[in-house]
């Protein structure tokens, strides 16, 4: 299955890792990774909400998930199914994004990262918060057991 896509980086968090050191690098890279994951749910479920209403097989094969690889990367991607092998089959949503000879563009990918990118702040504070305060309370938790 072939998995074109489109990457975006996300920079200028230092104050994030300067705040995550404060945490076992296992904490800090759990919390990165799921709040990266967040933001690539957001960026699918805008890009679906974009997307024209066919029999409904775009909007289903539009899919995210975290990247595998390097132990330290915290990565998530968004992907297209395509492929006689998939439960849906969207080959031809390049077609729909930039259009053809006889038909017209109908851009649901690129409104969404537009979308998405300029709410990276909200959503950065949203999904990090709310990890970042789970993990500090985990660790109380853990603290307070081992003191018992």
């Amino acid at each position: 299955m072939a998995r074109d896509g489109i990457e975006i980086d996300i920079s200028g968090l230092e104050e994030v890792e300067r705040t995550l050191s404060r945490l076992a690098p296992n904490s800090a890279r759990n919390i990165l990774r799921n709040t990266t994951t967040d933001i690539a749910r957001e960026l699918r479920d805008e890009a679906r909400s974009n997307a024209p209403v066919d029999e409904g097989t775009l909007r289903k094969a539009i899919k995210s998930r975290r990247r595998r690889g390097d132990t330290d990367e915290a990565a998530a991607a968004l992907y297209i199914t395509q492929g006689k092998s998939e439960k849906y089959d969207a080959w031809y949503w390049t077609f729909v994004e930039w259009g053809t000879v006889k038909k017209q563009s109908q851009h649901f990918l690129l409104p969404a990262m537009m979308t998405i990118m300029a709410a990276m702040d909200e959503l950065l504070g949203r999904y990090f918060i709310r990890r970042y305060d789970k993990e500090i309370e985990r660790l109380a938790r853990k603290k307070a057991k081992g003191k018992s």
